[in-house]
């Protein structure tokens, strides 16, 4: 192991340690400055997005504020270079310009977009969480036009990159737990997600992507615009079965939790145990029998219970209701 590959390695764990001490809106600069110690890049970027290249959260490093408004805005507006494409083509990848072009510094994409914030060379990879459909893509920089990225350097980016979007998701829970005990408590039994302050999806739990799955709330990690928006006035609202809470945790970040509207509590004591013994698979007139009522009684109890339950009969009285265990 030589001594760059021992740094990265070290670089890994206190991104993990430091992920536990620092807030993410400070994390994201430490991480990179750390990493250009390694690599030595004089700028970059950090940008998540959605599906193939649209970007939603932009990151600088050591870059112009005028660069989002250049650069920025076309990764964000989903148009891309061909180097961009085919870091995307090739995800898990470092790759440099001059793998791609003969004569970076003579292209028009340069010239328009690269050379007045001194991105002379580049360097990027990125990565892609199918469950999430979360795109995450990191670029360093070199302003030293005679100081192209070597195949040394693309091989530390590898070992490093990934590790800085787990990290960051990391910072980001940790930070969520110093403040929300019961939600540190049951990370796991809930469904949370993290969002960005237009609804953009940064990371959420296995039970929150399930949810995703069978729901049309959001599409792409993005929550639907028209949704977002009565989600950020009224910060609570009930779909399909599912009451939604938004919780704002800091000026750009929203906590998004689930749960599961439980109308069994609305029933009787009377109707539970009639729902019980018809999620068992008794009949009207067996139920009739053994409470010794009427057949047009338990029909006219069972429809209460499914109005209340708000589902159509018996077929669907399984899914909310726990059958009567025998004996």
């Amino acid at each position: 192991m030589n001594s760059k590959t021992k740094q990265a390695e070290q670089l890994i764990e206190r991104l993990y340690t430091q992920a536990k001490q620092i807030s993410p809106a400070l994390f994201q600069e430490w991480a990179m400055e750390e990493a250009s110690k390694i690599v030595a890049f004089d700028s970059g970027i950090w940008g998540d997005g959605v599906g193939a290249t649209k970007i939603h959260s932009l990151f600088l490093y050591k870059q112009s504020p005028e660069m989002v408004d250049n650069y920025g805005k076309l990764l964000m507006s989903g148009l891309a270079d061909e180097l961009t494409i085919h870091i995307i083509n090739n995800l898990g990848t470092a790759v440099a310009q001059q793998d791609f072009y003969s004569d970076w510094h003579s292209t028009e994409w340069y010239q328009r977009h690269c050379k007045q914030f001194s991105m002379e060379h580049s360097c990027a990879m990125a990565f892609y969480k199918p469950k999430l459909q979360l795109f995450t893509s990191v670029a360093y920089y070199r302003a030293d036009p005679a100081r192209p990225f070597t195949e040394e350097d693309k091989r530390l980016k590898e070992i490093i990159d990934p590790h800085l979007r787990e990290s960051y998701e990391l910072c980001l829970l940790f930070n969520l737990y110093k403040d929300n005990n019961d939600i540190a408590n049951s990370w796991e039994q809930q469904s949370i997600a993290l969002t960005d302050d237009e609804g953009y999806i940064y990371y959420c739990n296995e039970n929150f992507i399930q949810y995703l799955q069978t729901s049309d709330i959001a599409r792409n990690a993005v929550i639907h615009p028209n949704l977002w928006k009565k989600f950020k006035n009224q910060r609570q609202l009930s779909i399909d079965q599912t009451h939604i809470s938004l919780t704002r945790i800091e000026n750009n970040q929203w906590l998004i939790s689930l749960q599961p509207i439980d109308n069994t509590r609305q029933l009787t004591d009377t109707e539970q145990l009639i729902a019980e013994d018809l999620a068992t698979g008794m009949s009207y007139k067996e139920i009739a029998r053994e409470r010794n009522r009427s057949v047009s009684t338990i029909k006219n109890q069972a429809y209460t219970i499914y109005k209340k339950l708000q589902i159509k009969g018996k077929d669907e009285l399984t899914q909310v209701i726990k059958p009567k265990e025998a004996g």
